[in-house]
């Protein structure tokens, strides 16, 4: 043979293949019938041991591998050998005088490929023959007592036990094995041999045509033609095995992964595994390798004709060229219609989906149920529950009486709970310790009865989840749906661990001298003795413990509903822009018709759960505070103060995720407009324009789940958003009623309530400075009053100043809604982004670190309490009556703490609103920087110079806006952190008080610093204006603009700083100066107090 030498020579030895069959014919024939008989009769004992072992899954795998190996080894042998007409008209292609070498430098092209399949066939059937022989002499090398088992299961029907049968059997397995691990490996190398040659003859054919005449052009379009008709031929030949051997190949491969771990590691078994597992993978990535290597090196031919002189060509030549160009730019591909194509992508999905199916034997051979639920997490646990059973179940009987007993369990300690909650009216305190739990069982038994009622419903909704057009079609589309199921598994994990944590708590912290039942419920029987007691404990530990996986399960299956809906949202967008990129019409339809079906299971799910969800934010208002309640009357350090705490979250998390998750449905489905217009359009005929018109004028009334437009599934359901700069600051001066962009409406109520808490956070700092002037001669006292008096004056101040000068933070704002300080490009938008993603996380931190301090200060009655009463107060201040009064004491204590929350929420607010004045004026600098660099036309270099005078009026409104507010704040801050570090010393290390003071003092400092830190920025920021005009093109300018640059080269010089009158400036020098003044003051004192 002149092509693929070896491989028929292997195959001329094992006497399936002859090319002068006319020689010695009967030898021939009864050689070749001889070969055929072991292998197919050795194939056939393999299937008949794999029908007689159905029932043990060890054995079964055991046999399965090597059965299907033989097996698809069988269809080759008879493809090759019922095809050799085709056969030997793909092999005289190759010999056709147009794909024969004609220079030295051609031959060298041709024989680099053969010599590399050379290399290949014999590694490959080193490979192979060692794994048979590894195989074969396994009874070698692991026989006891001079008894030898045969190295492969198959069925005999004759008694093995004779040494004369198992002799004849056993070389009857080395001759199958040995013959065919010599014709498996030919025919699996005759498929890539074959198209590696093609290969090199694609090389061949790039090489000619780029070095190529006019004469020769057209002979090397017929050489691109020809070895087309190679690779038709070729797939003509072995398409028809190649699938039969992936789908072989895929069970074998995670057959052979089950099997080895029960093996012995180093063994000669594991060994032998180990290189049959080799092997497979090794002949699955050649097929796929070639065949990628193929469909590659077809599309080289595109640059072939490009880098060629096709200039110099007639026009006759280019359009041949032209055509042949377009021909391969799609590549060929060895495939079966388009599936089970030869690529390195469909070797990966071979290894993934044999690692998928090595899990289900896993699984299977630990007798795990496996749900037919393929979609959510929570329909799996409820599977498993019997609350759920789809069609095809197994043990459905025994499934409805597990399901029917849970629900019953359920249902009688929601009962009891609800009994008790009646019986203790009258106690308010025990009344919310059982309350909170009533309601979450409550909402448990109508998510219940729902699930059961509306069953038939849920079956359409995943029978339309389940349709071919919300299915991924290629590993793109399965990114976008993974990246979604992957979420909806997070969130079950997280929130299931948090519920089962906090109902076991109280069975955790049980002990047996106390002889109480962990959860106070009504009892239809007498509780106290042993028996009642047990039972009680067994009901309340089966409700909560499963109560909390339905209830978890059919959460989350809401979420998980939205958030599969949210990623078919993102599909459409996916597949509207491939159609628009491809002009593919039919996928156009396609996404018509999907865009019709989300809508549609939007409704449906809004008509499932809404029901379930309005109640639910009703409910959760009364947990919320129950939890709250309860959490305050527990020691911190505690496991239950803990538990509260977690269950508080909980509640948190689940509105917040329905509402997150409903928000996320809304946008993108609303994003679907974008999308459309994103795409290419505009190539597109009349009528699908009209169509994608239609689908715009649809999506722009995105999809929400809501009750009859109330309780809707949005961020808006907590957020109002009303502000456009800093809107964290101004939402929370909303919220404390100092701030109303639109104040004619509903003016009476805002008024109203400006006015109260003016009066509360006024009243409260006049309290605090009367018990200052009251305890002037006590050193001790006075400090310690005057560190929160001077917060709360500078505080006054500073709402003084906000109320009574809104016309000019109105103008600041319109000012930075000026249109020269908006963003025009993506990298503008990124710019100012960057900071005002800065600005957000100072607040939160800030607002958080504020928060803390607070609520430490404040808490400190409540750890401290006695016989369930407060009985002081947390802030020394002046009160007009008698506080040791019950009644007066709780009224006080509430005043303080209402009055401290407020202050933190509207100080945080006033503070960071100076400060994100400085980082958004930093961010128009940068922003200036950027357009200087980036501007080549003389009208943006006006713009620019306009723009920089902005941002210097700009920082002008702020100084005159704050620093009559900032200067009195220096010198409040200078006093109260000193006070602050001469209480310190008087608390106990570790106490509360000494925490309280330490956070007061910790959010001093970064009040101060935050200030400082600002407007050190804004004055390097206002530096960099020089470097930026210095930096642009400024040379190719008039001199007109040129003068106007200078200027403002001039005026950055000095950078932006806000001072008053050249003193106070917020810098990290002032800061300094700032400490430094504190601990001198702080040193005075504590000298004075020694005194």
């Amino acid at each position: 043979m002149d092509i693929l030498p070896l491989n028929f020579r292997i195959l001329r030895y094992c006497g399936i293949w002859y090319e002068l069959p006319e020689h010695l014919w009967l030898v021939k024939i009864v050689y070749k019938t001889f070969v055929v008989v072991v292998i197919f009769s050795f194939t056939l004992s393999e299937l008949i041991e794999l029908a007689l072992t159905y029932d043990d899954l060890q054995n079964l795998t055991e046999c399965l591998f090597l059965t299907l190996t033989f097996l698809a080894l069988c269809f080759k042998m008879i493809n090759f050998m019922c095809r050799q007409e085709s056969l030997e008209a793909l092999l005289n292609t190759f010999r056709d005088e147009i794909c024969q070498p004609k220079t030295l430098k051609e031959k060298d092209i041709i024989e680099k490929n053969r010599s590399m399949l050379r290399l290949f066939c014999i590694s490959y059937f080193s490979l192979g023959i060692l794994s048979g022989s590894t195989l074969v002499f396994v009874p070698f090398a692991s026989f006891k007592s001079s008894k030898i088992e045969l190295p492969i299961k198959t069925y005999q029907p004759y008694d093995v036990e004779d040494f004369a049968l198992f002799s004849l059997t056993y070389f009857h397995q080395i001759l199958s094995m040995y013959f065919g691990v010599l014709i498996n490996v030919s025919l699996d190398m005759l498929v890539c041999g074959f198209i590696f040659l093609t290969c090199g003859q694609l090389d061949l054919c790039y090489y000619r045509i780029v070095s190529s005449n006019m004469y020769t052009m057209n002979d090397n379009i017929r050489h691109h033609a020809v070895t087309k008709d190679i690779v038709k031929k070729m797939q003509s030949f072995s398409i028809v095995v190649v699938v039969p051997l992936f789908i072989f190949s895929l069970i074998t491969l995670c057959t052979s992964l089950f099997l080895m771990p029960e093996k012995e590691i180093m063994s000669f078994e594991f060994i032998t595994l180990f290189i049959y597992l080799t092997c497979m993978l090794t002949q699955i990535f050649l097929y796929c390798w070639f065949g990628n290597e193929l469909q590659l090196k077809s599309k080289t031919i595109s640059d072939a004709v490009y880098h060629s002189n096709w200039t110099r060509l007639t026009p006759k030549l280019r359009r041949n060229l032209l055509f042949t160009m377009f021909i391969s730019q799609n590549g060929l591909m060895i495939s079966f219609h388009g599936q089970c194509s030869l690529s390195i992508n469909t070797y990966v999905s071979i290894l993934k989906t044999s690692y998928a199916a090595f899990n289900l034997l896993r699984k299977t051979s630990n007798t795990l149920v496996k749900s037919t639920m393929d979609m959510l997490p929570s329909f799996r646990v409820l599977a498993y529950l019997g609350i759920w059973i789809e069609e095809g179940s197994r043990f459905v009987f025994l499934r409805r009486l597990c399901g029917l007993f849970l629900s019953s369990t359920i249902f009688y300690f929601t009962l009891t709970e609800v009994i008790e909650l009646y019986l203790l009216r009258n106690n308010i305190e025990e009344l919310v310790d059982v309350m909170f739990l009533t309601v979450t069982f409550a909402m448990l038994c109508l998510k219940i009865l729902n699930f059961n009622f509306r069953h038939k419903g849920l079956l359409n909704l995943l029978t339309d989840f389940r349709m071919d057009v919300c299915k991924a079609r290629s590993p793109e589309e399965e990114n976008i749906l993974n990246k979604y199921t992957t979420k909806i598994l997070n969130i079950f994990q997280n929130i299931l661990v948090t519920g089962i944590f906090f109902c076991v708590l109280p069975f955790i912290t049980l002990e047996p001298a106390d002889y109480e039942i962990p959860y106070k419920t009504y009892q239809f029987y007498d509780d106290t003795t042993t028996m009642g007691f047990t039972i009680t404990c067994v009901i309340q530990f089966i409700a909560l413990i499963f109560g909390i996986f339905i209830n978890v399960s059919m959460d989350t299956m809401i979420y998980g509903f939205i958030i599969l809906s949210t990623g078919q949202f993102e599909l459409i967008s996916y597949r509207i822009n491939k159609s628009s990129k491809e002009n593919d019409r039919a996928l156009l339809k396609q996404c018509i018709m999907h865009h019709n079906c989300m809508n549609n299971l939007v409704k449906k799910t809004t008509n499932l759960f809404m029901t379930v969800i309005a109640p639910l934010f009703f409910f959760s208002l009364l947990t919320l505070c129950a939890s709250i309640f309860q959490m305050s009357q527990n020691d911190i350090i505690s496991l239950e103060f803990l538990g509260f705490a977690l269950y508080l979250s909980c509640m948190l998390c689940q509105v917040f995720l329905y509402c997150w998750y409903g928000n996320e449905l809304k946008l993108k489905s609303a994003d679907l407009v974008n999308e459309v217009f994103g795409s290419d359009w505009t190539v597109l005929e009349y009528t699908e324009k009209k169509t994608l018109y239609l689908l715009m004028l649809s999506a722009q009334r995105p999809c929400d789940i809501s009750w009859r437009g109330q309780c809707t599934l949005s961020l808006e359901t907590f957020v109002w958003i009303i502000m456009d700069v800093l809107p964290l600051n101004f939402r929370s001066l909303q919220y404390c009623g100092i701030w109303y962009e639109f104040p004619e409406h509903l003016w009476l109520i805002k008024t109203v309530y400006r006015t109260f808490i003016v009066v509360v956070i006024f009243s409260f700092t006049l309290s605090e400075l009367i018990e200052l002037a009251l305890t002037y001669d006590d050193l001790q006292n006075l400090t310690e009053c005057l560190f929160l008096a001077l917060t709360f004056l500078a505080l006054c101040f500073k709402m003084i100043n906000f109320m009574c000068r809104q016309e000019s933070l109105e103008e600041l704002l319109n000012t930075f809604r000026d249109e020269i300080c908006q963003p025009k490009t993506l990298e503008e938008k990124g710019i100012l982004a960057k900071y005002q993603n800065i600005l957000k996380r100072v607040f939160i931190f800030y607002m958080s670190l504020g928060l803390m301090s607070g609520s430490s200060l404040l808490i400190v009655p409540l750890v401290s309490m006695e016989n369930s009463r407060i009985s002081t107060l947390p802030m020394k201040a002046y009160q007009p009556y008698d506080v040791q009064d019950s009644t007066l004491l709780n009224i006080t204590y509430f005043y303080q703490v209402f009055s401290t929350w407020i202050g933190i929420i509207i100080n945080v607010s006033l503070d960071l609103m100076v400060c994100g004045f400085i980082i958004l004026t930093c961010g128009q600098l940068d922003l200036c920087c950027y357009r200087i660099l980036c501007t080549k036309t003389k009208m943006f270099h006006d713009n620019n110079v306009r723009h920089h005078a902005v941002i210097a009026e700009v920082v002008r409104r702020v100084k005159s806006f704050f620093i009559v507010v900032i200067v009195p704040l220096f010198i409040f801050s200078l006093i109260t952190l000193c006070t602050s570090l001469f209480q310190m010393p008087e608390k106990e290390v570790l106490s509360l008080e000494f925490f309280s003071l330490f956070m007061y003092l910790s959010c001093m400092l970064f009040q101060i610093f935050i200030y400082c830190w600002f407007g050190n920025e804004l004055q390097l920021k206002s530096k960099t204006i020089v470097d930026a005009v210095y930096q642009s093109d400024w040379t190719d300018l008039t001199p007109k603009l040129r003068r106007h640059l200078l200027f403002t080269m001039f005026i950055s010089q000095n950078g932006l700083t806000i001072s008053f009158h050249g003193q106070c400036s917020l810098s990290i020098n002032t800061y300094v100066s700032i400490l430094k003044t504190s601990y001198a003051v702080f040193n005075l004192l504590q000298k004075t107090s020694n005194i």
